[in-house]
């Protein structure tokens, strides 16, 4: 059966088993088919009116243009507010995604669908629910509003708003958003975010805070890959781990699972029962238990200070490496070398290497100061059970300074060249016996010499504390920065 009926908005009744009632109220009932411009109406029973009205009842199917389709158990059409509302089960399908309500509005005239009262949108991305929200089928955006939730397999997010655009899968967030992996452990959060969700790709901005099972992190700006567990990190970033034991800052960061690297004004501090340590430079990594720094490293491991272009700190085994231009201090001594090793104990220094270009500077007497100085080509060290150095030995193309004294008077210094030196010193870093070998030759000045310009060895200076490593961020001076100059000659 096919009529027409010539309403202001035509419907076309394709066909129906029955028809009743009369021309004011159509009654159609059995595989009614009714068409409206570009859309298409299925259902078991159908009333029609004469201003243009109609309610579809019994498992009803709209057909939408060439791809959308509403299903539900019962419609009607608004014809002032060229509206349909669809009640009871409502799929509403416009590939690529999907939507499920309670109740369901569609406007002809803007092509939007909307809900109130809660609803799921489904597509291969995943799961978005909400209290309410629209969806724009002829632009693929979706806006949600009232405890939107997100899933997508083990990911989930929750937020107040959310704008969604379905053909690109990205999402955004204006309000403060929190996301969570559950197979992961790994927990972000930010006052706003974009998202691409088939990518699981995150940039939040704005008091972002991201956790994982080793450590917390905040910072103003963040990238993080679900996938990878990869990201990065930008403006005031801090970091801290789960035992409150180990720290980190700086302008920036990245990490890929539990590995971090800080850069720009980076520092680290790791705090433990026996001892603790600071590190700070231009950029600083760790990952299990091993530290690295590369520019202007300054590590801190009181009472040791140190500063190199780069070093490597195994954690667990207390190792460092120093290299380039690297230098040392424990209390009155400081040593300089092209590289540096150590082996620290919980104390100080257990025992350390020095290559290239070594330069050791021991406090004499501070007041005039007398500065005994050696420098050879390679030395090794070995610490007491106090952790200061203990037994020195310095080897090859060695030029020694040494201050003699007797009981508490100065008798002069000793400017020795040798193949060889063996040196022991006191807890206090005095020493208390030298000997030189490799056919040493050399000169002996008088104090009284000595008292108005103490001798130093081309090269060498004593690094004032000033100019030393300390906490926190604070950035070594130059002697012109500061006016001063550091005692040499």
């Amino acid at each position: 059966m096919s009529l027409y009926l010539g309403y202001s908005q035509k419907v076309e009744i394709e066909y129906a088993e029955e028809l009743g009632g009369v021309p004011e109220r159509r009654i159609l009932r059995g595989a009614v088919r009714l068409r409206q411009d570009s859309i298409l109406l299925l259902c078991q029973q159908a009333i029609l009116t004469e201003d243009g009205g109609f309610i579809g009842e019994g498992s009803t199917m709209t057909l939408i243009g060439r791809i959308g389709q509403i299903k539900a158990q019962r419609l009607r059409y608004d014809p002032q507010q060229r509206r349909l509302t669809y009640e009871g089960d409502v799929q509403a399908d416009f590939p690529p995604v999907s939507l499920r309500v309670p109740q369901l509005h569609y406007d002809r005239e803007s092509a939007l669908i909307w809900y109130e009262g809660g609803g799921t949108l489904t597509d291969t991305a995943g799961e978005i629910y909400s209290e309410r929200g629209q969806y724009d089928t002829q632009a693929n955006l979706a806006t949600f509003a009232g405890n939107v939730r997100v899933k997508k397999g083990t990911i989930h997010a929750r937020t107040d708003s959310l704008i969604y655009q379905s053909d690109i899968y990205y999402a955004i967030s204006p309000t403060f958003i929190e996301v969570w992996d559950e197979e992961t452990g790994d927990t972000l959060s930010a006052s706003q975010s974009e998202w691409n969700r088939l990518t699981s790709e995150l940039f939040l901005k704005g008091k972002v805070f991201y956790r994982n099972r080793e450590g917390a992190l905040r910072a103003a700006w963040a990238y993080h890959d679900m996938k990878r567990d990869s990201g990065h990190a930008a403006c005031e970033v801090r970091y801290a781990d789960r035992k409150g034991s180990e720290f980190g800052w700086g302008d920036s960061a990245c990490w890929l699972q539990d590995a971090f690297s800080f850069w720009s004004n980076a520092a680290f501090l790791s705090v433990g029962k026996q001892d603790s340590t600071f590190l700070q430079a231009d950029r600083v990594h760790w990952a299990e238990g091993l530290l690295s720094a590369i520019g202007q490293a300054e590590f801190m491991r009181p009472p040791l200070l140190s500063r190199s272009d780069t070093l490597r700190y195994d954690t667990l085994a207390r190792l460092a490496f120093l290299s380039g231009h690297a230098w040392i201090t424990s209390q009155t001594i400081q040593l300089y070398a092209d590289r540096i090793y150590l082996r620290l104990s919980e104390n100080g220094i257990d025992s350390a290497s020095a290559i290239g270009n070594v330069r050791l500077i021991a406090v004499a007497d501070s007041l005039l100061e007398f500065y005994h100085q050696i420098q050879g080509d390679s030395a090794i060290a070995i610490g007491g059970s106090d952790g200061t150095l203990r037994r020195l030995r310095f080897m090859q193309n060695l030029q020694i300074l040494y201050y003699q004294s007797e009981e508490e008077r100065w008798q002069g210094a000793h400017h020795i060249y040798a193949g060889h030196v063996y040196l022991e010193i006191d807890s206090l870093q005095r020493p208390l016996y030298v000997r030189v070998e490799g056919r040493p030759r050399g000169t002996f000045y008088p104090v009284h010499k000595l008292v108005e310009a103490p001798l130093w060895i081309r090269g060498f200076e004593w690094m004032s504390p000033h100019l030393q490593p300390s906490w926190p961020f604070w950035k070594s001076c130059s002697p012109s920065d500061s006016g001063e100059t550091c005692p040499k000659k």
